[in-house]
Order: C-alpha cells, then structure tokens, then sequence
C-alpha cells in the first residue's frame, strides 16, 4: 500500500457523497432504502461546497482509490455579546 494524501476537489464530489452515505448506513442514521436520497443530497453539498471552499476534505488515497477522508465545514457566524467583547479584552 503506498498512500497518498491531497485536497479533494470537485471531480471526488460524487465518491465523497458515496461513501458519506454508506457512513449514514452504517452508524443508523438512515436505512438502506434511505441511502440514495441521502447520496443524492450530499453529492449536490459536495459539488457547491467544494467549489466554493466552504469545506474542504483531505484525502488519503491508494492507487486512484480513496481509503481515507477527513472534512471541515466552515461558517459564519454575526458576532455574539460574549464573543465581542472577549475579543476586546484580548486586544
């Protein structure tokens, strides 16, 4: 085995929302029967997220077959009371 590691992209969008949904069968969070409408789902989050870089994935993958992935999703949140001023106090 010889791994590699990089970003994905939007051309792992469709493996990426296939093995999220064999995830989703796996820990029950849906059933079999659910299991395409969820892949459908995330393959269209995949194919805009990853365009737009609100998630990016690492991939580690063997020989063109992905075996391993990680992914962070990014948001944005309006400042909060708490948060604005324990930044003011950094500062």
């Amino acid at each position: 085995m010889m791994l590699t590691y990089r970003k994905a992209d939007t051309r792992d969008a469709k493996e990426l929302a296939r093995l999220r949904s064999i995830f989703l069968v796996e820990i029950d969070a849906c059933d079999e029967d659910e299991r395409g409408a969820f892949e459908a789902a995330n393959l269209e989050y995949f194919e805009v997220a990853l365009g737009d870089d609100s998630f990016v994935a690492w991939l580690a993958v063997d020989a063109d077959r992905i075996v391993g992935t990680s992914g962070l999703s990014f948001s944005i949140s309006p400042p909060s009371y708490r948060c604005w001023m324990a930044e003011r106090l950094i500062l």
